[in-house]
């Protein structure tokens, strides 16, 4: 399971109250045979899960945490993680980090462009050496920019239901909103050029 901080009551949250609820959620369920990555995802819960909360969570429940997924966007800190932990599976949600993270024995990626450009991202991991990932970035980097040019959920739905002729995709849950019609029939063509160029 990928356990997200708790993020409702966000004010006054610290290192303690972060464990606790953890240590509450995991005792609650009480299932040997559960595995968990904590979500390190600052920017939607508005709460960071540290080193010492992971450190005593780790101590506490060594065969239940397994890893972290880092969303925060901040390499010092998914290094941070790779070099204090090195016995979980550390992944990055930032795309542009993955060449970084398994230079240093990252676990890999669980990240939103994995949906689109799966094949890029084999060949990331595919790549014989640095060298030729960082050559790899730039072609990533134009996949998210095209990706945000409007809410990335959004996005990736409006080309997921262009590429699939299923309109059923575009459609969002409230409060997300789809794009509109004229901005996803643009990118469907421009993202169906940029896979062209870089098959």
């Amino acid at each position: 399971m990928l356990l997200m901080p708790p993020f409702f009551f966000r004010d006054g949250i610290g290192d303690e109250g972060i464990f606790r609820f953890y240590a509450a959620l995991i005792d609650q369920i009480g299932e040997p045979a559960l595995r968990a990555l904590l979500y390190h995802i600052p920017g939607a819960s508005g709460v960071p899960v540290r080193p010492p909360v992971i450190r005593r969570l780790v101590e506490r429940y060594p065969r239940t945490i397994v890893g972290i997924k880092d969303s925060g966007g901040d390499w010092g800190y998914t290094e941070e993680l790779l070099r204090r932990f090195s016995r979980l599976a550390i992944f990055t949600g930032t795309e542009t980090h993955i060449h970084l993270a398994l230079q240093q024995d990252g676990a890999g990626t669980i990240c939103g462009l994995g949906n689109v450009i799966a094949p890029l991202l084999r060949r990331l991991f595919d790549a014989p050496d640095i060298t030729e990932r960082r050559r790899l970035i730039p072609l990533i980097q134009k996949t998210d920019s095209m990706m945000s040019r409007g809410a990335f959920i959004a996005c990736l739905k409006a080309w997921i239901a262009a590429e699939t002729g299923d309109a059923a995709w575009s459609r969002l849950l409230p409060p997300m909103a789809p794009l509109p019609a004229v901005e996803a029939a643009r990118l469907a063509a421009d993202f169906r050029a940029f896979l062209n160029e870089t098959d």
